[in-house]
């Protein structure tokens, strides 16, 4: 690959960006504003101005190799995850160059819905419940059905964490209590570990391909959150039930276990943080 083309420049699309410019791609971002395209610039990276919501907002994209969509969703910006999600994938598909040579989507393990804790792979029924996993699945569809469907990876990843982003820190520093079940199965990923899966699915062959990224290790919420109280010497953690209609009973509801087999054997990626113990060990300690 020589140069990429990034829709998302978020968490996880910021850093492949920074691994594809250390390998020497030509790397193309997306954004909507001017002044993160100053930024971009100031990395190496070529900014494109746009916003995928408003399709007259681009021009065109740029002719590369691989396209990855990365979209996330912006509460702040005045969409719902539909428009994003869904709208906005078809907007770009009918912007891309006909010539890439490989379109890698972003999906989520939110796709899934199983709730008794059963093993899932990428074989497994897709009935998703909350609006996310809703919109991702519907992209998936659409894309699968588009004129890249031949050269399509699909990623559907587990939740992504890493430095500056562990879930309920400040709460566990404080000893505060967590509005969440104790139970049920998490599913996580390093996000250097997501970096590599989206490396090898830029090499990846047998096209058009799904796989689930994950790492090693569902965790039972509770033990996740007490590991990362122990590893702060903060006290153990106590749970509170959230308000029955709240997003934290909604998420809790799929309760499943992401199996990686595909991920490992096909993709032949030697995880750096297998399980989250080793990943929130190491984001903890370079603090």
């Amino acid at each position: 690959m020589t140069s990429g083309l990034i829709i998302g420049c978020g968490y996880l699309g910021s850093r492949v960006a920074e691994h594809w410019r250390e390998t020497n791609c030509d790397v193309f971002a997306l954004t909507r504003s001017t002044e993160t395209a100053d930024r971009f610039s100031t990395f190496g990276w070529n900014p494109v101005v746009g916003d995928i919501t408003k399709p007259d907002s681009i021009a065109s994209f740029p002719e590369v190799d691989t396209v990855l969509l990365s979209v996330g969703f912006d509460r702040h910006a005045g969409y719902d995850i539909h428009t994003a999600f869904v709208e906005g994938i078809k907007n770009t598909i009918a912007k891309l160059p006909s010539g890439i040579s490989r379109l890698i989507y972003i999906s989520s393990t939110g796709v899934y819905s199983q709730a008794n804790g059963e093993w899932v792979d990428e074989e497994s029924a897709c009935e998703p419940q909350r609006p996310g996993g809703v919109a991702c699945l519907e992209a998936e569809r659409f894309l699968q059905q588009s004129e890249f469907s031949d050269r399509l990876v699909i990623l559907r990843l587990a939740g992504i964490y890493g430095p500056e982003r562990i879930p309920r820190l400040a709460s566990i520093q404080k000893g505060e209590p967590i509005s969440s079940p104790r139970d049920g199965y998490i599913n996580l990923i390093h996000v250097d570990d997501a970096v590599q899966a989206v490396a090898a699915a830029s090499q990846y062959e047998k096209t058009p391909v799904t796989f689930v990224i994950g790492d090693d290790e569902p965790v039972v919420r509770s033990e996740y959150f007490n590991f990362v109280a122990q590893k702060l010497n903060a006290p153990p953690v106590c749970f509170t039930e959230p308000e029955a209609d709240s997003h934290v009973v909604s998420r809790a509801m799929a309760d499943k276990r992401v199996k990686n087999s595909r991920m490992r054997n096909e993709l032949g990626i030697d995880l750096t943080y297998p399980t989250y113990r080793e990943g929130v060990t190491a984001i903890l300690e370079s603090t």
